[in-house]
């Protein structure tokens, strides 16, 4: 992966954190595994970030990064790279879940819907096979 896309990922985090310093970022055995995983899927990945990197530079839209839940009192957003690494998370915590949604380039937290429309107005096109199911989005869509 090109470390400009490395340092937009990690701009983003922190600018994220900035706002929002109670929120958690998953890291864990999961996510080691993501990062061995076969070439081809990698290739997806950093294709999905290429274009989304591109998107946010030339045009200034804002694009969905990762999933994300939202706690049910609304204190806190715990992210990851998956939602079920969220609710695994907020297990841990002992925290109840909120919405399902992710976290955007800009910092905010939308709705599976409203993920979906910003991708679409980005015009970033699903990476899953099957393409976008219905009017929701899932972290399948982004990498």
């Amino acid at each position: 992966m090109s470390s400009k896309i490395l340092q937009y990922q990690e701009e983003v985090l922190k600018s994220f954190d900035d706002k929002f310093p109670r929120s958690l970022f998953i890291i864990d055995d999961k996510m080691d595994d993501f990062v061995k995983v076969e070439d081809d899927v990698k290739d997806f990945f950093t294709s999905a970030l290429q274009n989304q990197l591109k998107v946010v530079e030339e045009e200034n839209k804002e694009v969905c990064l990762c999933a994300a839940i939202i706690t049910f009192d609304g204190s806190q957003i715990i992210r990851g790279h998956r939602h079920c690494d969220c609710f695994s998370r907020l297990y841990e915590m002992k925290l109840k879940a909120g919405e399902q949604g992710f976290l955007t380039n800009k910092g905010h937290f939308v709705t599976r819907l409203e993920g979906r429309r910003l991708q679409n107005e980005a015009k970033i096109q699903s990476i899953s096979p099957d393409g976008y199911q219905g009017n929701t989005l899932y972290s399948e869509d982004l990498y």
